[in-house]
């Protein structure tokens, strides 16, 4: 049900970067003159510091997991696996293609105190066939494209200010601006410019910049990413023809609103959060609801003798009357209570990571999302095997456990694989889903809310799609990844019928079996 970053540098005036490009565009001549820092990253003058880079090339030599990319100003080497993942096209990237990776930089020793850098292939795309002229060509225009990123991003560190000769940047602070020089009040002393001798001047830091934690080289990347957007478009008006969207740092371009980065995938996972916490409280009455009714059906009964009692006690693991309703005839309540607790958590941390994509924020949606996904197979397998003896339980939860910690051991400590990720939440709500599928078709006589289980089988699937498809947001703000939570949100309440269903149907007939 759950959804589902850089190190620090320095400002103009010494101010503390807290978050630098999450990947940078680089040539191959460049990353043959880095240097590591303290720090384990890497750094070139006058750009920050930065541990993941973005290089495009024509593949000259492919072996086992391993490209050889050039680009007109030398070559790298990239690790990609030998097989096709997501974000990985390694099967259609043969010698002569023209490819775009993205990736971790990695250092080993080289003769003599020299270092080889290699780049461990995060993202790794085909771009041949959307591509125009031959390598010389290519070549010319990425060496073009990078050094002009980088003239602006050291213009905009300089200065805290980038030059928009015409057209607006989206969400400056929840409104557009049409201003031909925009600056940066994250980059500037009190309210003037840093390094700048014309004296341009800004506003005080906005509230919202200040509340999602905006640096100075997070409002550069933003401002310099629409200053080429702006210069494209101008660019395809006046050559009447229509230029495709680029992705900048993995993402498409989106207008910042109120210091949201993706205010429309912010918005929805708050509505699937707002569906959770109502299915919370509703869940809360439904037991309560039953408490009563068993105990209205306990004083209808007539006393208690000792031999009730007993026959109650031993159903009830020791609760009596309105508890009994409940706790005998419901084992599971604990199980749903714990999937609504952590979708609302991982919902939370999905807000919040579209809201500003951070190395944190990252790390907590994706770790969040994981757990939910986790749980929910447990879930799944003790509702539909109908286990509740404690070494049953501990018997399924202890390699999920084992499972999910190693990996995140290996994403934090190894390599925070983005694919591999992927990999294994599908793995694991595949999973889930077939188990479900399979105990609400073999379910005899058919479960009360079958109905809504399937219903939300199918639908929940069908909206994947979404997340398969990938366009460019509708108005800057609204893309396939927001429509997917948007989609989602309803059917936390046809998931909910269902639990609904299960829990009153277990409860009556355990009631009519006390009876």
């Amino acid at each position: 049900m759950g959804a589902p970053a850089p190190p620090s540098g320095h400002s103009p005036a010494g101010m503390e970067v807290a978050a630098p490009l999450p990947a940078i565009k680089l040539l191959a001549q460049q990353l043959s003159e880095v240097q590591r820092t303290e720090a384990g990253q890497f750094k070139l003058p006058g750009l920050p510091a930065f541990d993941r880079v973005w290089v495009q090339g024509t593949i000259k030599q492919k072996l086992a997991g391993t490209l050889r990319l050039d680009d007109g100003t030398g070559a790298v080497d990239c690790l990609c696996g030998v097989k096709d993942q997501p974000g990985l096209e390694v099967d259609s990237c043969a010698p002569g293609t023209y490819v775009l990776v993205q990736g971790k930089v990695l250092s080993k020793p080289a003769a003599g105190d020299r270092q080889q850098l290699l780049i461990k292939a995060q993202k790794l795309l085909n771009l041949s066939s959307g591509c125009e002229g031959g390598a010389g060509q290519r070549a010319v225009m990425w060496s073009s494209e990078v050094q002009e990123l980088q003239r602006l991003l050291q213009q905009c560190l300089r200065t805290g200010c980038t030059n928009l000769p015409t057209g607006s940047v989206p969400g400056r602070g929840g409104r557009s601006s049409r201003t031909p020089r925009l600056c940066s009040p994250l980059c500037t002393n009190g309210t003037l410019v840093a390094g700048d001798s014309s004296g341009s001047s800004v506003g005080p830091v906005p509230l919202a910049l200040q509340l999602w934690r905006w640096d100075c080289s997070a409002d550069c990347s933003y401002l310099c990413m629409w200053r080429v957007e702006d210069s494209r478009a101008n660019s395809a008006a006046s050559t009447d023809r229509q230029l495709p969207v680029w992705k900048y740092y993995g993402k498409w371009p989106f207008a910042r609103w109120a210091g949201m980065q993706e205010p429309a995938s912010v918005l929805f996972s708050l509505a699937n959060l707002a569906a959770h916490a109502l299915c919370l409280v509703r869940f809360a009455r439904l037991r309560r609801g039953l408490a009563a009714g068993g105990r209205r059906g306990a004083a209808a009964a007539g006393p208690t003798t000792r031999s009730t009692r007993s026959r109650r006690s031993s159903t009830g693991g020791g609760k009596e009357d309105g508890e009994a309703a409940v706790g005998a005839g419901y084992p599971y309540a604990w199980l749903w209570q714990g999937y609504m607790l952590l979708s609302i958590n991982a919902w939370l941390w999905s807000a919040v990571f579209h809201g500003r994509d951070t190395r944190l924020t990252e790390r907590l949606d994706y770790f969040a999302a994981a757990l939910l996904i986790f749980f929910n197979l447990f879930l799944c397998i003790v509702r539909t095997a109908r286990l509740r003896a404690p070494l049953a339980l501990a018997a399924v939860a202890a390699p999920l456990l084992a499972f999910l910690a190693s990996h995140f051991r290996f994403m934090l400590l190894v390599l925070f694989d983005y694919g591999y990720h992927v990999k294994i939440c599908i793995a694991a709500g595949t999973a889930q889903s077939l188990l479900w599928l399979g105990w609400a078709m073999a379910a005899r006589p058919p479960h009360p809310g079958r109905r809504y289980l399937l219903g939300f089988i199918a639908a929940v699937n069908a909206c994947m799609l979404l997340e398969v498809l990938d366009f460019p947001p509708l108005l800057h703000v609204l893309d396939a990844h927001a429509l997917w939570h948007a989609a989602t949100a309803p059917l936390v309440l046809l998931f909910y019928r269902f639990i609904e269903a299960d829990v009153t149907s277990h409860t009556l007939a355990a009631n009519a079996k006390a009876d």
